[in-house]
């Protein structure tokens, strides 16, 4: 069996953990054994829903606690025996991918959720100096794009990334009206209500106060309009003070952080997220997935477009573009023709093969029960 520790900056209600669960709910728990450790939010949103999948959970110290936090990294490491250790922190993985190479564990991957993202000068030099080490003290390099590829990973690296695409389990994003009308019902929506709204964390990355300001125009044209937002966030307050100096608080809805996230897309008529920058963004594949009419900014990537329902914008014209789309969409389609390359289930099996490739490849190893490799021609 190969022993792999998920090391994460928290266990939120995030994109980042919403793959790594969906994974793990798909992955051989005959060859392989998951436990996660993160830096912060330990008791977070999925921690019981790891835990059900027989995953131990290892809350760290904050790394704001550099030593502290090393040392018990450093620790579970050699006491848990793992083959691997797979990093989703973007640059802030040197200090694990460092430890990890000290306690020498075979298979050290530092996994690009995000690619380029704004920083301040402090932290992108840091980044300048600490990356390039990282990058050679790693032996197995993950993305989630060619685009977070690109963005993060030298260029002498690029044939060696491994991307990852974000995966979803289809079937549980797929349109229910009975889901619909519970939801609905739960938040006191009237089925002439037109909902907009987004599922994503409240943070300067997804933009919540961009998506208010679209709002309020939606409104003006239409009173029946409502705005949900989906999770919580660093600008939670922020979003609360601006649909109140609008006077929308009657209309506007913020059901905070969710573990049925999913759900929520059902109750849903459009899916608006205006993101600042992306590695990805999976909930773009899952709105399209519930049939969704969805709008993304033009910091999403391409690969995001599973169906004609998606429609990329830019932010600089302004929210009245937004707005005039959203009033020109022609509704929800309940049966979407879809690009299925997304599907978690055979996602999960392209990452075992690679997993299993980089254990059977690292220095001392010598499989009693080799997992079955990725066959030849296949992704590698």
């Amino acid at each position: 069996m190969i022993k792999v520790l998920q090391v994460m900056a928290a266990l939120r209600e995030g994109g980042v953990e919403t793959l790594l669960h969906s994974f793990c709910e798909c992955v051989d728990r005959e060859k392989f054994h998951f436990d996660v450790a993160c830096f912060s939010h330990a008791d977070g949103v999925y921690r019981e829903k790891f835990e059900e999948l027989g995953c131990k959970i290892i809350a760290l110290p904050s790394k704001k606690q550099l030593f502290k936090s090393a040392k018990a990294l450093h620790q579970a490491l050699k006491e848990g025996g793992y083959d691997i250790v797979h990093v989703h922190q973007d640059d802030l993985s040197f200090l694990s991918i460092l430890v990890a190479w000290r306690a020498k564990i075979p298979v050290r991957i530092v996994h690009s959720h995000l690619g380029k993202y704004p920083h301040s000068l402090p932290r992108k030099i840091l980044s300048a100096i600490t990356n390039p080490i990282m990058f050679r003290l790693a032996n197995g390099y993950f993305a989630c794009s060619e685009k977070a590829k690109k963005e993060f990973y030298p260029v002498r690296l690029w044939d060696r990334v491994f991307v990852m695409q974000n995966g979803i389990p289809t079937e549980r994003f797929r349109f229910s009206e009975e889901t619909r009308k519970k939801v609905r019902a739960e938040w006191g929506i009237q089925d002439d209500h037109t909902v907009v709204g987004s599922i994503a964390r409240m943070t300067d990355q997804k933009d919540p106060l961009f998506l208010v300001d679209v709002f309020r125009i939606l409104y003006e044209k239409d009173p029946r309009f409502r705005l949900m937002l989906v999770g919580d966030g660093v600008l939670r307050e922020a979003a609360e003070q601006k649909i109140a100096a609008y006077g929308l608080q009657d209309v506007c809805i913020l059901t905070g952080a969710r573990n049925d996230a999913w759900r929520f897309y059902n109750a849903l008529d459009v899916f608006a997220l205006p993101s600042s920058w992306e590695g990805l963004g999976i909930s773009f594949v899952e709105a399209q997935t519930n049939g969704l009419p969805t709008y993304a900014s033009l910091a999403v990537p391409a690969e995001t477009k599973i169906s004609s329902l998606i429609e990329y914008l830019p932010k600089d014209e302004g929210p009245a573009l937004w707005a005039r789309r959203i009033l020109a969409n022609e509704g929800r389609d309940p049966h979407p023709a879809l690009d299925h390359r997304y599907d978690i289930r055979a996602i999960a099996e392209e990452v075992q093969n690679e997993y299993s490739r980089l254990r059977i490849g690292s220095r001392g190893y010598t499989p009693t029960d080799p997992p079955k490799i990725i066959p030849e021609g296949g992704r590698s």
